[in-house]
């Protein structure tokens, strides 16, 4: 009977090691696979055209004419002319009075589409970078959203500046998502 148990054991042994060392291969794989899926899915996508839908407006807040390419039969509206915002830059609370009364002093069908969070409303950045800092949380803010944005860079052929096609910043930030959760 001894003999026996020894038999057993010793098979169950062996056994048991071989299943182990199989199912460490298993899990091995399976981390590998993962490993592999979260590095496509927090690839950072290159900003792409916005494919625009009905009715696309630009609110331009930035004094400068639109690259033709992309603008032809958008709707533009300009405060007064070439209108370029002014932020009392004082300290951060007047910076963001200035942007809430941007949004506020918008007409109110365009203010009630961006408030709805309508992609189609296109903003064209001003270029003062302490004002835009404050300005795209406030927007984000009215709609939960961030907006589809422009902004004026030099044309190196003719050295002006114009606005870009429109980038949707909130799909932008979408797919930054995904390396905020692999580093948690």
């Amino acid at each position: 009977m001894a003999g026996l148990i020894e038999t057993l054991n010793s098979f169950w042994g062996s056994g048991l090691e071989m299943f182990l060392g199989l199912f460490e291969w298993v899990i091995t794989a399976i981390a590998a696979f993962f490993a592999v899926k979260i590095w496509f899915q927090v690839r950072v996508k290159k900003a792409k055209k916005f494919e625009m839908g009905e009715d696309p407006i630009v609110v331009n807040w930035t004094g400068h004419p639109f690259n033709e390419s992309w603008s032809v039969g958008v709707k533009i509206w300009n405060k007064e002319g070439s209108y370029v915002p002014k932020f009392n830059t004082d300290n951060p609370d007047t910076i963001i009075e200035s942007a809430e009364k941007l949004v506020t002093d918008l007409p109110d069908d365009i203010e009630m589409r961006l408030r709805a969070g309508d992609p189609n409303v296109i903003i064209a950045l001003p270029g003062l970078s302490v004002g835009l800092a404050f300005l795209l949380p406030v927007l984000h803010g009215v709609n939960g959203l961030f907006p589809t944005v422009t902004a004026p860079l030099r044309n190196p052929d003719t050295g002006k500046f114009e606005c870009f096609y429109p980038v949707n910043l909130q799909t932008t930030r979408m797919s930054y998502r995904g390396l905020r959760e692999v580093t948690k």
